[in-house]
């Protein structure tokens, strides 16, 4: 993945939580390239609560993101590009 791309999308994302009281974490190999492991990164995961799901769901909604269920990992999701970096955005059943 072209890491300006991944770096100006987590900009885009953390410009937008910045002063909000929204609960998220980055999961998978993205999170582990930003604490600085070479990986390989195929798309930003992540995780977040109610509120947070229907925040990032407002951030996106003028682009051509999906929204729904996933029944495998028990969780609403938001899925899709910004700046041709896929997004999976998850809200887990508590």
């Amino acid at each position: 993945m072209n890491t300006n791309k991944l770096k100006s999308t987590l900009h885009y994302l953390l410009g937008n939580l910045y002063g909000k009281s929204i609960k998220w974490r980055l999961d998978g190999s993205a999170n582990l390239w930003v604490q600085g492991v070479q990986t390989t990164i195929n798309d930003l995961d992540i995780a977040t609560d109610e509120k947070g799901y229907k925040y990032f769901k407002s951030c996106f909604e003028k682009h051509p993101f999906k929204y729904g269920y996933n029944q495998k990992i028990s969780s609403h999701t938001i899925v899709g590009q910004y700046k041709e970096v896929e997004l999976e955005i998850n809200c887990y059943d508590g």
